[in-house]
């Protein structure tokens, strides 16, 4: 497992050391309070309360004892996401393009599974379909979506034109129906059935 550490390779001062050996009974309580594994999680706890007292500043308000436990539950969290994303892919997943596969006894190309099934006709017609919607909308919604989709966001776009973010939202959800795209509860959009 990865960790954090010091921006740079520096020996503790006899404070520090003081702060690590007072508040070291904090990596037990963390790992306790967690549910984590003791022989898996010490070291790497331990790592980050030496680097909570290199990197504390007594004249913050804050106790050290704050600071390292939230920098030791930061880093379980982030351990956590690093080793739920390298399970994402397996290993035994990733294969060459050129690979061969068995597709319904059919010899193929591994590239030719993940082709997309879509035609080019297909994205001219989503082309003229965005046309069409935006010619529905008024000039300035217009120019809202054409901002949404160079990445503005709500708040900066709202500021320009001097609207709530709600109503750019509102904006928003307009023009996905008068495309034919349908908004979930999840707020995802989806198109509709019988658009092309």
């Amino acid at each position: 497992m990865g960790g954090f550490s010091p921006k740079k390779s520096e020996r503790l001062t006899d404070d520090q050391r003081k702060l690590i050996e007072e508040n070291h009974n904090l990596i037990y309580k963390i790992i306790y309070d967690s549910k984590l594994d003791m022989e898996e999680w010490y070291d790497i706890l331990a790592i980050v309360l030496c680097n909570a007292a290199m990197l504390y500043d007594p004249n913050r308000d804050i106790k050290f004892s704050t600071y390292a436990c939230r920098s030791m539950k930061n880093e379980i969290c982030k351990q956590i996401e690093l080793s739920k994303a390298q399970h994402r892919i397996p290993a035994d997943i990733i294969c060459s393009y050129d690979r061969t596969v068995y597709d319904d006894n059919e010899k193929k190309e591994y590239v030719e599974r993940l082709t997309d099934n879509r035609s080019f006709e297909d994205d001219i017609l989503d082309i003229e379909r965005f046309k069409k919607g935006l010619l529905k909308l008024k000039p300035r919604d217009q120019q809202v979506i054409l901002m949404l989709i160079d990445g503005y966001t709500y708040a900066k776009i709202g500021e320009k034109f001097g609207i709530s973010r709600e109503r750019v939202r509102q904006i928003t959800i307009a023009y996905a129906n008068a495309i034919g795209y349908k908004r979930t509860r999840r707020h995802v959009y989806h198109k509709s059935v019988g658009v092309a």
